[in-house]
């Protein structure tokens, strides 16, 4: 091999390398976006588990395999329903002001009820130790339909949720809330 050969078979391996690493971090920049999305919490309708100003990670692929549980913390696309009773989105909003973020508390099939200072599960008390305070209100029993789930907000007394206007669609889905990271002495698991 002559040295002009040599030298100038060194520069397209870097080339090479450069080309595969940003082929690779653009991949993976993709792969991220397609999974994970970094979302505010403008109200206090979570507290106190998410408050105001807080930074939250979506775990997007998380119902992929699975369905939703009752505790999960979900976003979701607004119902039509939603976003005219909690004065939110509109036509004209956009996708973005459109979500919502709340607590899951029942299940397709279950009967919900809220009475006596208690959600009800199918006539049970259900367990709620993250709650602001008990609700001071009363709704149902209702029976949540197939493919559809019943949230709450944590902060029971001033969430415009499910106890307003219904049901989320299975469907209106977008990831399960599953990082806090910011602000810092908050971060973690959610």
């Amino acid at each position: 091999m002559s040295p002009s050969n040599s030298s100038s078979a060194k520069p397209n391996i870097f080339l090479w390398l450069a080309a595969g690493l940003g082929i690779l971090s653009i991949a993976a920049f993709v792969a991220l976006r397609l999974a994970l999305e970094a979302r505010y919490i403008p109200s206090k309708a979570m507290e106190p588990t998410l408050k105001v100003g807080d930074r939250i990670l979506i775990n997007k692929l998380a119902y992929l395999s699975t369905d939703p549980q009752r505790g999960d913390v979900v976003t979701f696309i607004a119902t039509e329903e939603a976003s005219v009773i909690c004065g939110g989105a509109t036509e004209s909003s956009s996708r973005t002001n459109n979500v919502y973020i709340k607590r899951i508390v029942g299940l397709p099939g279950e009967k919900v009820e809220i009475r006596n200072q208690q959600v009800l599960i199918n006539g049970q008390p259900i367990q709620e130790s993250y709650i602001l305070e008990k609700p001071d209100y009363q709704y149902g029993p209702q029976s949540v339909p197939a493919n559809s789930y019943f949230v709450l907000g944590d902060s029971r007394n001033n969430s415009c949720d499910s106890h307003y206007w219904g049901f989320v669609p299975r469907a209106n889905m977008m990831g399960k809330a599953v990082w806090r990271y910011l602000p810092p002495d908050r971060s973690g698991v959610i």
